[in-house]
């Protein structure tokens, strides 16, 4: 059962780390994600997580190894999730992000997307969600 629930958060892990239309730029067209088959880190995945310019944590509620990269379009400006590599995540902190409200965002700083971050779609709030 931990097994599946490791690789359906895995599967949805990547899944919000799609390469939309960030930009051409070469070093964002050639970043790719670095994921671990298991809750540990071989040393070969070590190995190529510190090469990709990633650290590993230990991450989330099973406290499972992560190799955390920073993204190259962080702290971007943008509007919607197809601007970013990662997630468009609201720039301001508001104490109740309000769904539907106009709001400025900038691209996820890195592949950790841990604890709670409201996204925006087409340039407004569109949900929070915690990721544990």
């Amino acid at each position: 059962m931990k097994h599946l629930i490791i690789s359906i958060f895995s599967v949805t892990l990547l899944a919000g780390c799609s390469t939309g239309s960030a930009s051409s730029d070469d070093e964002i067209a050639e970043f790719t994600p670095v994921t671990f088959a298991s809750t540990k880190a071989t040393a070969a995945e070590k190995e190529a997580c510190e090469k990709a310019g990633g650290d590993i944590k230990k991450t989330g509620r099973l406290q499972a190894e992560h190799c955390i990269q920073p993204y190259p379009d962080a702290g971007k400006a943008c509007s919607d999730e197809t601007d970013c590599l990662g997630w468009c995540i609201l720039e301001d902190s508001v104490s109740e992000p309000v769904p539907g409200t106009p709001a400025n965002g900038v691209c996820q700083p890195t592949t950790d997307s841990f604890g709670c971050t409201t996204l925006l779609k087409d340039g407004k709030i569109e949900v929070t969600i915690c990721v544990d």
